[in-house]
């Protein structure tokens, strides 16, 4: 995973010359270096971002002609906050069905190109972030991470829906309305999701070493903790 600039102590930010395409392909970069394999054995690329800096030629196209991966298919996602457990869903879906082997997952968000920081509600809320992963149907060296599951859920039924948080690229930008109804729906979905996972693969949670929360919500990991 690779951050930019500090513009404080609590946010980051990508610099003047970069965007979602170049920050995600310099994550791929960085996760390249560990790979085991020639990246152009990868058969599928899954880009994930709510924040492009193209929606045509997406970061997974991106992506693909700068490392020459050229016998990959090439897919986009864009699904809120869940966007990357989503792409390694539609991978996990192309193993199932025998399309894809090896596969390069990489999420990119610049929130700060469509945020307004004199916004008093969210403008001090948004940063900006790159992260890449390679996923392989089989096992390629003894040192390789296993997914064991995948679980999420669509909640755009539950509270204030798209007014929580919404991103209109003409009007004003990325900001949260409610912050306050996001926050409740975090600190009690996230601790469900987690209880349902575990109990699928009967785990406990004192079988947890981490928890890894995508929130940088503090007030929301402390309460999600404390539960």
């Amino acid at each position: 995973m690779d951050f930019y600039k500090n513009r404080n102590k609590d946010e980051i930010q990508a610099g003047n010359d970069e965007n979602a395409n170049s920050m995600g392909i310099k994550a791929v970069g960085d996760a390249r270096q560990n790979l085991s394999y020639s990246i152009e054995e990868v058969d599928l690329i899954v880009g994930a971002s709510y924040s492009p800096y193209d929606t045509v030629a997406t970061l997974a196209h991106v992506v693909q002609r700068e490392f020459s991966i050229t016998k990959a298919k090439a897919v986009y996602v864009s699904s809120a906050c869940s966007s990357f457990i989503n792409a390694i869903e539609i991978v996990e879906g192309y193993f199932a069905t025998n399309k894809a082997k090896k596969a390069l997952v990489v999420a990119s968000e610049h929130n700060t190109a469509f945020c307004n920081e004199s916004c008093p509600k969210s403008g001090h809320l948004w940063g900006d972030g790159a992260a890449a992963i390679f996923v392989s149907k089989e096992k390629m060296t003894e040192n390789d991470p296993e997914i064991l599951d995948i679980y999420t859920h669509g909640l755009g039924h539950i509270g204030k829906g798209r007014d929580g948080v919404r991103l209109n690229p003409k009007h004003e930008g990325i900001v949260m309305s409610d912050g306050r109804d996001v926050f409740i729906q975090a600190c009690y979905y996230m601790p469900e999701a987690l209880n349902i996972i575990l109990k699928k693969n009967d785990f406990k949670i004192d079988d947890v070493a981490h928890i890894i929360a995508h929130q940088a919500n503090m007030r929301i990991i402390s309460n999600i903790a404390n539960q």
